[in-house]
């Protein structure tokens, strides 16, 4: 049987390129690594590292056998973490993640439910990407995750996922903006206004306002890029510009601006949670319970908050 120390031989191989380099990276003698290496090369039955003078790089066959070697140590190290945390706090710890927006208003709320059964939690708060990222490699149990509407969330076998929400872009616009009259606003009628947006070109936002207008063949005038939801309210406020913001962060505006629906309905996001099914952890598949009634109630509402 092909041992923890065996694949992460050939891992340390693939990644540094040369026997003595993965040696050196794994604190072993050069003849105890290449022990390692023939041995589970007799295990599986051919060759998984091609040796020459320049270095080693891995044969189809290795590179196979690294798709799996990858996924074990990746589990393997995930148990360990978990044994850890269970017997230094005494409970099952639950690591959960959320994107920013969804934080104060979904998955916060729903973490209360963890303390009735005898868990405790980790909550990671960064981009979709990243949580995306550490779910698969089973850093985090469960996570709150974007894509665009219809588009499903896929992570690979064990994760489940399911659409909890659609959340909504609404435009904010200075006080006393011509379109601030308009209950829900044409997006041609903002065709000359300068738009805040987010750093990154990924950003959902910024990203569908480039191609609304490109569709439309009109060219985008992209203002200040800044990543923090006061700093836009407060660069709108003053005129500079205007924006794209998820409905269910419109709690952290502190209203010197003017909100307001677009008419092109496909300005949303979808909000999905995603879980670890495999081990089944029942704090887990409680909390995914709470953030589905979450959402259900945030949905529910009569009218989501639209201010000015």
């Amino acid at each position: 049987m092909v041992s923890l120390d065996q694949l992460r031989v050939l891992r340390a191989v693939a990644r540094h390129g040369s026997l003595g380099s993965a040696a050196r990276a794994l604190n072993l003698s050069q003849p105890t690594l290449s022990h390692h290496l023939a041995a589970i090369e007799a295990i599986v039955g051919g060759r998984l590292v091609e040796r020459s003078p320049r270095g080693s790089r891995l044969t189809e066959l290795g590179e196979l056998a690294l798709v799996h070697a990858e996924a074990i140590l990746d589990r393997a190290d995930a148990a360990e973490r978990e044994l850890r945390d269970h017997a230094r706090h005494g409970a099952a710890i639950v690591q959960a993640g959320t994107f920013p927006s969804a934080g104060a208003v979904l998955m916060v709320p729903s973490l209360g439910c963890l303390g009735g059964d005898g868990a405790a939690y980790h909550l990671t708060v960064a981009e979709s990407p990243e949580l995306a990222e550490q779910l698969r490699e089973g850093r985090l149990h469960i996570a709150l995750l974007l894509s665009e509407p219809d588009i499903p969330v896929l992570l690979g076998e064990d994760i489940a996922s399911e659409p909890l929400m659609d959340d909504p872009l609404v435009v904010l616009l200075p006080p006393g903006h011509p379109a601030a009259d308009q209950e829900v606003v044409p997006l041609a009628s903002l065709a000359g206004e300068t738009w805040i947006s987010g750093v990154s070109d990924d950003d959902p936002p910024h990203r569908e306002i480039i191609r609304a207008y490109r569709e439309q063949g009109i060219d985008v005038r992209v203002g200040p890029r800044v990543d923090d939801y006061a700093v836009t309210e407060a660069l709108v406020a003053a005129g500079l510009g205007v924006s794209l913001m998820p409905m269910i962060a419109l709690d952290q505006l502190s209203g010197t601006v003017v909100t307001r629906s677009l008419a092109d309905g496909r300005f949303a996001r979808r909000i999905h949670v995603a879980w670890h099914t495999r081990p089944r952890r029942p704090a887990v598949e409680r909390l995914v319970a709470e953030l589905r009634a979450a959402a259900a109630r945030l949905v529910g509402e009569s009218r989501w908050p639209v201010s000015g």
